[in-house]
């Protein structure tokens, strides 16, 4: 069972994930999900594909061997007539309708920042971590476990996302809230299961998102996201800080939050005086600007999707054909996709 199959009976399954942090772990199972997603979900037929081309997106630091592996199914086992493979900063920034800024993505199972300058990635800065949806997801279930509730982390983990969806936030002060939180019923809610009964989420709300900002509350000695976007725009060349600061461009569904921006561009603020400016009252002479495009969870598909039909129609030669695959093997990605590094 694949996909939204899955959901009704997750409790019976055994569930296996093909791509995890961004890294494809199985390529049966992989293959499986990318033909269920093409012939079920987009609802072509397996026999028509050799006359479609294809775009995949990837994230960074992707190894060399996943891109082999994902040519190889779109290819030979698929039978693409061509593909090409693109960075999902890149397609971000294209979405937004600029050549330079910080993307911030964080989907479902790893956080990145990615500086983009004139259009050219710097793979070198590239900042990473660990943290994002699932994680998210994986500690509100603790969370909810300690308030008593028996949720089981593998059984209950899609309703533990819906709860998450419709209830966490990101906190603008996280100790003031937790006080509210202890002297007040302000932040009580209340979620009916569909066995009927109804369970109530308060400091659960905004402590489960915390963990972006202080993954310590996890066990992970990783940087918090504010740490990592200042860390990689000072890291960058001096002359480009400036438009870095200026264009933090957040992408995917976990920068989906509520306070998740203003909580950001505030954190983003202090670091920046205490790190840069070493003087929390000196006044910041750059403008600190976070993008928050409200459909930004599909910022890389929508990127990807004007990129390949602009290519379609003006340039089919930017994609790998099937008759080049052959012809070269991996070697092709070298040449035809100037964003990969092996």
């Amino acid at each position: 069972m694949i996909a939204d199959e899955v959901t009704p009976v997750r409790s019976l399954l055994d569930l296996k994930y093909p791509i995890s942090e961004g890294i494809i772990k199985d390529r049966e199972e992989l293959e499986l999900l990318w033909n269920y997603a093409i012939t079920k979900k987009i609802g072509l037929k397996e026999n028509d594909l050799k006359d479609h081309y294809c775009m995949i997106t990837e994230a960074p630091m992707n190894p060399f061997a996943n891109k082999v592996l994902m040519a190889e199914i779109l290819t030979e086992k698929l039978g693409f007539a061509g593909f090409n493979i693109e960075p999902q900063a890149k397609l971000t920034i294209i979405y937004e309708g600029k050549d330079s800024g910080l993307v911030l993505d964080s989907g479902d199972g790893v956080t990145h920042c990615i500086p983009v300058v004139s259009n050219t990635i710097e793979h070198h800065n590239i900042v990473r971590l660990n943290i994002a949806g699932r994680h998210i997801t994986d500690y509100l279930i603790r969370l909810l476990q300690v308030k008593g509730y028996a949720f089981n982390s593998s059984a209950d983990f899609e309703i533990v996302r819906e709860i998450k969806e419709k209830f966490c936030l990101v906190s603008p002060n996280i100790e003031e809230d937790r006080k509210l939180e202890r002297e007040t019923a302000f932040y009580n809610s209340f979620y009916k299961l569909s066995s009927g009964k109804t369970i109530k989420i308060s400091n659960e709300k905004f402590e489960a998102p915390e963990i972006l900002f202080n993954p310590m509350l996890i066990q992970n000695e990783s940087p918090g996201i504010h740490d990592m976007i200042v860390k990689c725009i000072q890291n960058s060349a001096m002359d480009n800080r400036r438009k870095l600061y200026n264009s933090i461009i957040l992408s995917g569904a976990t920068t989906l939050f509520p306070g998740f921006s203003t909580r950001l561009e505030d954190e983003v603020r202090k670091k920046y005086q205490k790190v840069v400016l070493q003087d929390e009252n000196r006044k910041i002479n750059i403008d600190i600007n976070i993008i928050d495009n409200p459909n930004r969870q599909y910022a890389v598909f929508n990127g990807a999707s004007f990129l390949a039909n602009f290519y379609r129609e003006n340039n089919p030669d930017y994609f790998i054909s099937h008759e080049e695959w052959n012809d070269c093997g991996e070697n092709i990605l070298i040449r035809k996709c100037p964003n990969i590094i092996r």
